[in-house]
């Protein structure tokens, strides 16, 4: 019989413990350092991770606000964030920095999307799609602002014009 079989395998607390005690032996040098160094420790580890939170915030950032705001923009104010709650954390760190930065990420995320969602003057959801994409010229513009203001007759008009021209 096989004894690979027969293994006792580790319990999910016991690999819980294990795996807090790799990440505390890792992840306690990033917390030195930071202590040791700031800013300029944060920006290190912030540049190390800048792509990985790039994709996430490409991933959980509204489609809605993909006009108006550029992972860029949320990675940059992420950052100034987080240097500015750096002795908070420093405090007492429960997570990782890379998890830390992480956090701040998706809160910014959340603040980006509040001040452009759930504004009531330039909200995202009032927005009007121009049905015309290509065409930027003044006369396009003209003609899809003032054919919102035809009836329904003039327009069913203008569209059989349309057709025959």
């Amino acid at each position: 019989m096989a004894s690979y079989l027969f293994r006792r395998h580790r319990s999910f607390e016991e690999d819980c413990r294990l795996m807090n005690s790799v990440l505390e032996h890792a992840e306690s040098s990033d917390v030195q350092r930071l202590r040791a160094v700031g800013v300029p420790e944060l920006a290190e580890q912030f540049a190390k991770a800048l792509d990985r939170l790039k994709r996430m915030i490409d991933l959980r950032l509204d489609r809605k606000l993909l006009g108006r705001v550029d992972a860029s923009d949320v990675a940059q104010e992420t950052f100034i964030e987080a240097a500015r709650r750096l002795p908070e954390y420093l405090a007492s760190p429960k997570v990782s920095p890379y998890m830390w930065l992480r956090q701040v990420c998706r809160q910014m995320i959340t603040v980006h999307y509040r001040a452009r969602v759930g504004t009531a003057k330039r909200a995202v959801d009032r927005e009007v799609v121009s049905r015309q994409l290509g065409s930027t010229t003044s006369g396009s513009l003209v003609g899809e602002l003032a054919g919102s203001m035809m009836s329904p007759q003039s327009q069913v008009a203008k569209a059989e014009l349309m057709d025959q021209l």
